[in-house]
C-alpha cells in the first residue's frame, strides 16, 4: 500500500479548478494526509473553507505579511520533508503554483518518495521534469475532461 499525501498552496489554485483536480488525487490508495496552506484570514480563502470540509483537508495558516514573501510555499516545503523524514507518505502530490520547488522535489525523491504535481502551464519545465507526474490545471475543461498526464520534460 502506498501511503499518499496532498499538500496545497490554496492562495494559488481557484477552489472550483481544485475541485476539478480532486479525482486525479483520488486516484488509487486513498489519501493519508491532505493539508491546505494559505493566510486564511483574507477575504478571498473564504471559497476554500466548505471544500476543505468537504475533502477531510486540514488548514494550516500562515500570515503574509508582504506580498513578496509566500510563507505558505516555505511551511509546505518544511511540512513536505517533515512527511518524508517520519515516513509518512511513500508519495505526496503538490497542487498549486509551486514551481519554484524544485529543489524540494529532488530532494523528495532522494528519499525515495514519489511526487506528482498539478499547476498551472506556467510551471518550469525544470520542476516539472523531476516530477513523477505532472497535471496542467489550467487544461483542465469545466466538464471534467482530462489533459493528458503524465511525465513532462523539458525541450
Amino acid at each position: 500500500m502506498v501511503r499518499r499525501g496532498v499538500l496545497v498552496h490554496a492562495a494559488s489554485v481557484p477552489p472550483a479548478v481544485f475541485e476539478r483536480v480532486v479525482p486525479w488525487l483520488a486516484e488509487g490508495e486513498p489519501v493519508r494526509v491532505a493539508r491546505a496552506h494559505a493566510d486564511w484570514t483574507q477575504p478571498e480563502m473564504a471559497a476554500w473553507l466548505p471544500l476543505l470540509r468537504r475533502h477531510g483537508i486540514s488548514l494550516r495558516h500562515h500570515f503574509r505579511t508582504r506580498a513578496t514573501h509566500d510563507p505558505a510555499l516555505v511551511a509546505m516545503t518544511i511540512d513536505a520533508l517533515d512527511l518524508a523524514a517520519t515516513a509518512e507518505v511513500d508519495h505526496l502530490f503538490l497542487v498549486g503554483d509551486v514551481g519554484a520547488a524544485t529543489p524540494l522535489v529532488e530532494r523528495l525523491r532522494e528519499r525515495a518518495v514519489g511526487v506528482s504535481a498539478a499547476g498551472p502551464a506556467s510551471t518550469p519545465h525544470a520542476f516539472r521534469a523531476v516530477c513523477s507526474d505532472f497535471l496542467d490545471i489550467s487544461a483542465l475543461s469545466a466538464d471534467g475532461d482530462w489533459p493528458a498526464v503524465g511525465r513532462h520534460r523539458a525541450t
